[in-house]
C-alpha cells in the first residue's frame, strides 16, 4: 500500500475511534441524567435527599401525586371566607400593586392503613389562639395523627440547590357538610385525599415530598 493510502486509513481509524468515544460519552451522560429525576422547575434535588429514610411509601401512607397551584391576589382572596368585603378588596388591591403571587403545593396521598382523625387538647384552657393559625387548627380541626408515619413532609430548594425550608403536617379531616359541621374523620386503606402546603417559599424552585420511614 502506498504511503498516501496508509495515511488515509490511519485518519479513517482515528475518526472512527473519536466517533465511538463521543457516542459512549453521550450514552453515559444520558444515563447519568436519567438517574437523577428533577423537579417540575428542572433542578436536581435527589443529591440532598436520603432515600433510606425519606420515602414515598412507608407502609402507612403513599405519595400518589402532586401539583403546584398559582393564583393571583384576586383569585386567592375571592376563595377565602372573609366577612368584611372592604378588607377583602383592600387585600386584593394592596397585593396586586405589589405583584404578589400565591403559590400552593397540593399533594395527593393514599392511606395504606386505617386512621381516625383527632383533635389536640388545650394544655391551658384559657389560652386564646388566632383563628386559622397552626395552633388553632390543631385544637379545633381533627387531623389524622394515629402514628408519626401519617405526617407528610416537603423540603424546598432554591435554584442553587440550597435547602430553603422543610414543612410538615398531618392530613386534615375535610368537610363533608360544613353547614352541619360534619367532617370525614375516618380513612380506610386505599382511600386518597389532598394535603396542601402554603405558601411555597418565594425562593423555592424545586421540592421533594416525602414520608418518614
Amino acid at each position: 500500500m502506498q504511503a498516501g493510502g496508509i495515511e488515509k486509513v490511519k485518519k479513517m481509524k482515528k475518526v472512527k475511534f473519536i466517533s465511538i468515544a463521543l457516542f459512549l460519552i453521550m450514552i453515559l451522560s444520558i444515563n447519568s441524567f436519567a438517574e437523577k429525576p428533577t423537579s417540575p422547575e428542572g433542578n436536581n434535588y435527589l443529591d440532598k435527599i436520603n432515600p433510606d429514610v425519606q420515602v414515598q411509601d412507608n407502609g402507612w401512607l403513599k405519595i400518589f401525586d402532586e401539583f403546584k397551584e398559582i393564583k393571583t391576589p384576586e383569585e386567592y382572596w375571592r376563595d377565602k371566607t372573609i366577612s368584611d368585603e372592604t378588607h377583602r378588596e383592600s387585600l386584593i388591591k394592596s397585593e396586586s400593586a405589589r405583584v404578589v403571587i400565591h403559590r400552593t403545593l397540593n399533594v395527593k396521598i393514599q392511606f395504606l392503613k386505617p386512621c381516625i382523625a383527632t383533635k389536640l387538647k388545650k394544655s391551658d384552657p384559657f389560652q386564646i389562639f388566632d383563628i386559622g393559625s397552626p395552633d388553632w387548627i390543631d385544637i379545633f380541626v381533627p387531623k389524622f395523627r394515629c402514628d408519626y408515619r401519617f405526617k407528610v413532609f416537603v423540603t424546598f430548594f432554591s435554584s442553587d440547590g440550597i435547602e430553603s425550608e422543610t414543612k410538615s403536617t398531618y392530613p386534615l379531616a375535610l368537610w363533608t357538610d360544613s353547614l352541619l359541621n360534619k367532617r370525614k374523620t375516618e380513612m380506610f386503606p386505599g382511600e386518597k385525599k389532598w394535603v396542601s402546603f402554603y405558601p411555597i417559599p418565594s425562593n423555592a424552585t424545586s421540592w421533594y415530598v416525602w414520608l418518614s420511614k
